[in-house]
């Protein structure tokens, strides 16, 4: 049985990397990628389960992304994790479709509970 996938969607290296740290103790396949025109790409052809989103990308915006990803056939399963600065208040259209939102700086243990509502552990 293959590993759930997730796709980090962030352009800042260090929350990168935080994120898949915070992720080692489930058991998923992570794939990285800083810009939103890659990611819209790589979404084009794979279907992550999970999805961590951030808002401000380059190129093409968080906001563009998890409407594809709501819109798209193969990725009606896929789960949405968004982590921004905004406050939920500013992004009523990213709440209302993620399943999930942090806002910037939030609680890792918090980050590993939703995460784990949604893959399996080690």
């Amino acid at each position: 049985m293959t590993s759930p996938l997730v796709l980090i969607i962030e352009d800042d290296r260090d929350i990168t990397s935080m994120v898949g740290h915070a992720l080692k103790k489930f058991d998923c396949e992570l794939e990285a990628i800083g810009e939103g025109n890659r990611a819209l790409e790589f979404l084009h052809d794979n279907s992550p389960t999970l999805v961590i989103l951030d808002l401000n990308l380059p190129f093409v915006g968080g906001d563009e992304l998890i409407e594809y990803i709501r819109q798209a056939p193969h990725l009606t399963d896929t789960k949405v994790i968004v982590i921004t600065v905004y406050k939920k208040e500013k992004v009523p259209f990213m709440v209302e479709h993620a399943d999930f939102f942090f806002q910037k700086p939030y609680n890792l243990t918090d980050f590993r509970q939703a995460v784990g509502d949604i893959l399996p552990t080690r």
